[in-house]
């Protein structure tokens, strides 16, 4: 009777076992490609990259922006290749121009054997005047027979505003702008506003007040930005709590 137990429950082991090693069977349908929607720890916002050169150096005329193209699905043994294409609208007035805004990037790229993403190395360039004409092109990945967009078609999704937006992850837009007087204004107060949130010993005279003053200067470019109006209504409560003008007696 101990031998029939024994004997049963290896039987029983064994089928557990097939079962188990069944449901961990590897994916098995296509494979697809699709940007990486994080870019230098910050999310790329509806597929798009904005290159603020105002806020660099002006003798900085150049610089390079790392895209990752990732997998979805198996690694293979051997490399596979997929391509990309530079877009420009040619009716849009602020279509970026090769060899004056960018450097025309490879067009051809391999996801190595066994690696599941690979980099797009893409160099732009500063051009005198943008802030007057911000300049954007477009980088579309390409499908193939091994690396299609099974997994990775446009989703739609509603933005803060109650919009419908596209999220298109295979392509990325990328813009080339200088912030004007009003985009560096709106910044300070940024900057300045988290200053007196942290108490920060490098505040100087920053006050709530100061803060509020400049952004009522900027209603007119605040107006069309829910993002910068939500920022105001922030500031604004700050502004009726009154703690943080007495932040130092309050710490």
């Amino acid at each position: 009777m101990k031998n029939l137990i024994i004997s049963l429950g290896l039987v029983m082991s064994a089928y557990l076992f097939t079962g188990c090693e069944k449901s961990l069977d590897t994916y098995e349908g296509g494979n697809g490609i699709y940007f990486d929607p994080w870019y230098e720890e910050a999310e790329i916002l509806n597929d798009t990259i904005d290159v603020h050169w105002g806020l660099k150096k002006s003798d900085i005329t150049g610089q390079k922006l790392i895209l990752n193209v990732k997998l979805f699905g198996n690694t293979a043994p051997v490399d596979r290749k997929f391509s990309i294409r530079v877009e420009t609208d040619p009716e849009d007035e602020n279509a970026a121009k090769d060899g004056v805004d960018y450097i025309m990037p490879p067009l051809e790229y391999v996801i190595a054997a066994g690696k599941a993403e690979t980099p797009i190395e893409i160099e732009v360039l500063r051009r005198p005047g943008l802030k007057d004409s911000p300049r954007r092109f477009r980088i579309s990945l390409v499908e193939s027979d091994e690396l299609k967009f099974h997994f990775s078609r446009a989703i739609g999704y509603k933005d803060v505003t109650g919009d419908a937006e596209i999220n298109d992850s295979v392509s990325c837009v990328i813009n080339l702008s200088s912030p004007s007087s009003d985009d560096l204004n709106f910044i300070s107060c940024v900057a300045e506003f988290g200053l007196i949130l942290r108490n920060s010993k490098y505040k100087g005279t920053a006050s709530i007040n100061s803060v509020l003053e400049r952004l009522e200067s900027l209603g007119g470019y605040i107006s069309g930005d829910v993002y910068k109006q939500e920022f105001v209504t922030l500031v604004g409560k700050a502004s009726e709590s009154g703690y943080y003008e007495n932040a130092e007696e309050n710490t």
